[in-house]
């Protein structure tokens, strides 16, 4: 979770492993974080990497009555004109017309907007297509359900989901603080010990990282969870 200065507040963690008697799936586990999420807050919004781009994420978050800005893969389709299109193709079309800053890797970078409205395979609910261009190679491609009404929106829209560069911030200290990545065991269990150290009130889905910024700053807990 990110306060409302913008620091990484863990909410949520869980060492796992495909060996655990009874293991479902990485989604099990995700959708865990979700539900804590939505259990502490009631309403927030959920942004979340191209990792994320697959459509039992989004019907979830439908589910739980939640928002969400998440980047898509160059391979979704999505129903614009009651047609199936490329996202890509979508992208190619449009030219950012809506100028704006946004924070980026550790640097202010100038990006122009574009927004269209489409529909998305999961549920067919209508969403918006938010392309950002200036920024990186390929124009980004972010998913939201959020309403779109005017310049500004499209502004937050961008601008929050940049905002998931301080949880990445956060895993790279993390990492370097521990040396995760220096663990060396052959049998999960031997790993629990460590995490327990560590990984007490950690963030949501270490592997592939999510941002959960609240829209209600009075629902923060005094203590974390």
């Amino acid at each position: 979770m990110l306060t409302r200065s913008n620091h990484p507040v863990s909410i949520f963690s869980r060492i796992h492993s495909s060996s655990e008697k009874d293991y479902k799936s990485v989604n099990t586990i995700t959708f865990q974080a979700m539900q804590q999420g939505t259990a502490l807050f009631g309403k927030a919004t959920f942004v979340m990497n191209r990792g994320y781009d697959n459509n039992k994420m989004f019907l979830k978050l439908d589910k739980l009555g939640q928002d969400y800005m998440i980047r898509l893969k160059a391979n979704r389709k999505l129903l614009y004109h009651n047609k199936w299109t490329m996202a890509e193709e979508l992208r190619n079309r449009r030219k950012g017309k809506v100028k704006t800053n946004v924070f980026y890797k550790g640097k202010d970078h100038k990006a122009y907007l574009s927004h269209v409205k489409v529909q998305i395979t999961a549920s067919r609910k209508d969403i918006y297509l938010v392309l950002v261009y200036g920024i990186t190679g390929h124009p980004m491609m972010l998913a939201t359900n959020k309403g779109i009404k005017s310049k500004e929106d499209v502004i937050q829209v961008a601008r929050t989901y940049f905002s998931r560069w301080k949880t990445e911030e956060y895993f790279r200290c993390k990492k370097q603080m521990f040396q995760f990545e220096n663990f060396r065991v052959r049998k999960f269990l031997l790993l629990l010990p460590a995490g327990k150290r560590y990984l007490c009130h950690t963030v949501v889905c270490e592997r592939r990282h999510q941002a959960l910024v609240q829209d209600k700053a009075s629902c923060i807990p005094s203590t974390p969870p």
